[in-house]
């Protein structure tokens, strides 16, 4: 099994973000000096250009799989779908769930089940999410027309699905984010801010930036406005389809438990008003070394990140 490490996770705030993502097709891509296949989940340092894996191809218990959303947690758990059925901990599980692995223990949990899905289509296939540390999804999915929490919308809508209450609501409209009103979102990560960075399954027109399938571009809702955050050109592979199928950032920031931006007096407080065993280790923020127990080491995770996030 493949070793999870994540070197930004004790770091300041001010060193930055690696990427996690995963690429669409086998066609020989490279990035950071390895070869990357559609069933990888990388992470790629910007500052020196170097990538490593944090979960391979191989530590699926199915062979072939593909990777098509991924979301890294706070206590490193990876949150993921993929193109096709597969297993993984022990789980099996289809093309439309949403799964949460446990590195640290090999375990796996179906979180977000195919089965809440109605309508539109016989198989859905969730190809961006992004998990808030209070237990909603920010996603989107590859379907023409599919329903979720009452809420039928389409591939390029991203949207925001309570469980709890089982509602969506519409964050971000298809025909607001694409300059032409179609496309497909491909992959997607939600900032403290309310920025979201996407990736797309082809080559679009997002506020006005011509942007490559390859690419990672920030967006901001509230403007309409999009800058390259990465570059199709940072891809050691040329002429190839270098489409980045899913992406997260890695948590620098991970003890920002309630998303303000910052880490501070609040996230303490849910790290001392969790401190035990787990109830449910799938579902336990606080849990940030991902041991099954809040801790002094999630406490000593929140003193190190003290502070503004990146």
């Amino acid at each position: 099994m493949t070793m999870m490490v994540l070197p930004g996770l004790l770091t300041t705030a001010a060193e930055g973000a690696e990427i996690a993502l995963s690429v669409r097709d086998n066609d020989g891509v490279q990035l950071g000096g390895m070869s990357l296949l559609d069933g990888d989940v990388v992470q790629f340092e910007p500052g020196s250009g170097t990538a490593e894996v944090l979960l391979a191809e191989g530590d699926f218990e199915s062979g072939s799989i593909d990777v098509n959303a991924v979301h890294v947690r706070a206590g490193g758990q990876i949150v993921f779908s993929t193109l096709f059925n597969g297993g993984i901990g022990g789980v099996t599980f289809g093309d439309g769930d949403v799964v949460e692995y446990e590195p640290a223990t090999g375990g796996a949990s179906v979180v977000l089940p195919e089965s809440w899905w109605t309508g539109g289509s016989t198989a859905t296939d969730v190809n961006a999410v992004f998990l808030r540390a209070d237990g909603q999804f920010v996603l989107s999915h590859a379907n023409d027309s599919d329903t979720l929490g009452g809420l039928t919308f389409t591939d390029g809508d991203i949207v925001l699905y309570d469980p709890d209450g089982d509602v969506a609501t519409l964050l971000v409209a298809e025909a607001d984010l694409f300059d032409d009103g179609n496309g497909d979102v491909d992959g997607l990560h939600e900032r403290a801010d309310g920025s979201l960075l996407l990736s797309f399954d082809t080559d679009e027109s997002i506020g006005g930036l011509n942007v490559r399938d390859g690419d990672i571009v920030e967006y901001d809702p509230a403007t309409g406005g999009a800058t390259v955050y990465f570059s199709e050109a940072t891809f050691d592979s040329v002429d190839l389809g270098n489409d980045v199928n899913a992406l997260s950032l890695l948590p620098v920031c991970g003890p920002d438990l309630d998303g303000s931006g910052a880490v501070g007096f609040f996230d303490l407080l849910q790290v001392l008003s969790a401190w035990g065993t787990c109830p449910d280790p799938g579902d336990c923020p606080a849990d940030l070394d991902g041991s099954g127990d809040v801790g002094i080491t999630d406490l000593l995770m929140v003193i190190e990140c003290w502070g503004p996030c990146p």
